[in-house]
């Protein structure tokens, strides 16, 4: 096969995932359907590294129709993640959180600006 064959086929791919991305973004139920799930394997990732952040800011801003919604959604995703991580360590206060003050700020500031880099995404699609 050659490159111009390949590339055909790329580019083929690529308007077909266009298309079902526009779809799925016209159709409230499912996008919100889509949303849902983004947020539940965005917190799965999460959990399991710390990457995951700009995946699931990723999955969250491709739901959304315009880039400034997913922007928003992504830094709502980190706000519940940081909500979520609260709630599921009780020793861990925010008062505990600001006694190690350095550390703590890039773990808030990257819980709320991993999602929204990782919404910007949406720019691209």
């Amino acid at each position: 096969m050659t490159d111009d064959g390949r590339n055909a086929g790329l580019a083929e791919r690529v308007a077909s995932l266009d298309e079902r991305a526009t779809r799925l973004r016209g159709d409230d139920r499912m996008r919100r359907v889509a949303l849902a799930g983004a947020v539940v394997v965005g917190l799965v990732l999460v959990a399991v590294h710390w990457v995951g952040l700009f995946v699931a800011g990723a999955l969250v801003g491709l739901t959304r129709r315009s880039l400034v919604r997913a922007l928003v959604a992504g830094l709502a995703f980190g706000v519940l993640v940081l909500a979520v991580f609260f709630l599921l360590t009780p020793p861990v206060s925010p008062g505990n959180v600001l006694a190690v003050a350095p550390l703590s700020y890039v773990t808030v500031g990257v819980t709320l600006a991993g999602p929204v880099c990782g919404a910007l995404a949406r720019g691209v699609v």
